[in-house]
């Protein structure tokens, strides 16, 4: 399969090397023991992006009934602790984990990597724009609308100026490629 959580759907950062594919059954209980140690002390700052990590590795690792409840928790981590900072990766990961649930979900899903997107561009963080653009192409690649992927995803990544060897923007510019091809 080639959409969410496979070709581009992980959270990002450093840490997520671990989550690359291949690596979930790793990398699941570290992430866990993480998660566990924020839950015994109390303190929910940052809770969000680990349940962030561990949907993606979830997700790889074929546990989507776990992944639906970790993004689930990571939403409402996010309105307890007011972590605004994820919000939109949150968003979108509700998106693709209702998408890799049943394909029916995508009414729902395009929903969520909307509202992602939306955030994203009021937050003016590009990245998490990026990604949430890029899902929801691929969202309607699938559906056979590729005018409408490609003019939600051509001008955010037409912003950007440099790092261009990095997965997000590599996965980008190749569904890019993809939709010009097929127009």
């Amino acid at each position: 399969e080639r959409f969410l959580l496979h070709r581009h759907c992980r959270p990002g950062l450093g840490s997520a090397r671990a989550v690359g594919p291949g690596h979930s059954a790793r990398a699941i209980p570290k992430i866990e023991d993480s998660i566990q140690r924020l839950r015994d002390s109390q303190v929910g700052a940052r809770l969000s992006y680990f349940l962030s990590l561990l949907v993606a590795a979830l997700v790889e690792g074929g546990e989507l009934e776990g992944a639906s409840a970790a993004v689930d928790e990571a939403m409402k981590s996010l309105s307890e602790h007011g972590e605004m900072t994820w919000v939109a990766e949150v968003y979108r990961l509700k998106g693709c984990v209702l998408h890799k649930i049943d394909t029916e979900n995508d009414p729902e899903a395009e929903v969520w990597l909307r509202r992602a997107l939306d955030l994203a561009g009021e937050q003016d963080a590009k990245s998490w724009q990026l990604r949430a653009a890029t899902d929801l192409a691929l969202l309607w690649q699938e559906q056979e609308k590729s005018a409408d992927a490609s003019a939600v995803l051509g001008p955010i990544y037409d912003w950007f100026t440099e790092g261009f060897d990095t997965a997000d923007l590599r996965n980008a510019k190749g569904l890019l490629d993809e939709l010009a091809s097929a127009a």
